[in-house]
């Protein structure tokens, strides 16, 4: 146990996780009950991302109540994923077999968790980067489509101008209301796109003062989908906050 705690909170990347011990026993003959019976507990409380079962080394004999089916039937039957990591890198039980992720050691549980995380970090600022990537193709595409078209409008006032000298000053208002008209609906499109562009990235919303609110992994954007003692996440621009709720009120409730 103090192999895993102290891998999860000396991990360098900073994360904030939190743990809920639950004690008992990890050998004898009540062993397997007692594990299966806060399995139960744990299993249906949103609040809780993932149970982790975890034991250090012994004796071969030691950990046989992780062979036995009540908590084989505990495990699988458990609402929230289950990851193990029992014993050493020889050993493995039924438990590891009917667990979602069955790992050798408490530490490597750990360092399991910690790259999850990393993981998720990584594919959100992926996501970003690849939205404002997208967003500056379509400024630039745009900006050249516009130079074109001022190219094509000179080089057709040039000739109008050659073949009709007494039109050119009609001809020259003409073109420059179309051209005014044409930057001013371009202009629109631009300033609509970059609108659209600001709303889908994370750092302009999050410098406004929102927050991305989850769930059990799925985004909350309304109170309707809440209850006192859920657990939420939210990530704001600099962090994560772990928030369990106290009481929820809807708008008009007082």
């Amino acid at each position: 146990m103090q192999d895993y705690l102290q891998q999860i909170s000396t991990n360098p990347y900073g994360y904030d996780i939190r743990n809920t011990l639950l004690a008992t026993t990890v050998q004898g003959d009540r062993a397997a009950k007692n594990i299966a019976h806060q399995l139960d507990k744990v299993s249906g409380q949103q609040k809780f991302d993932v149970a982790i079962i975890i034991r250090g080394g012994g004796a071969r004999l030691d950990l046989s109540a992780f062979d036995e089916y009540v908590l084989g039937k505990a495990i699988a039957n458990c609402q929230i994923p289950v990851i193990t990591g029992i014993g050493h890198d020889v050993d493995e039980t039924v438990a590891d077999q009917v667990a979602h992720t069955d790992l050798k050691t408490p530490t490597a549980v750990a360092d399991f968790i910690i790259h999850q995380n990393l993981s998720f970090e990584a594919s959100v600022e992926q996501m970003t980067l690849r939205i404002k990537n997208m967003g500056q193709m379509l400024l630039n595409q745009t900006s050249l489509d516009i130079r074109n078209l001022q190219q094509k409008i000179s080089f057709l006032a040039s000739r109008k101008w050659q073949g009709a000298e007494r039109n050119v000053v009609l001809i020259e208002q003409s073109l420059s209301n179309q051209l005014r008209n044409y930057l001013q609906r371009q202009q629109a499109i631009l300033n609509e796109k970059e609108q659209r562009l600001q709303t889908f990235d994370l750092n302009a919303i999050w410098e406004k003062g929102f927050a991305l609110v989850t769930k059990d992994g799925k985004k909350v954007n309304s109170v309707e989908l809440l209850e006192p003692s859920d657990h939420l996440n939210i990530v704001l621009k600099d962090g994560l906050l772990d928030v369990i709720i106290n009481n929820v009120k809807e708008k008009g409730d007082g």
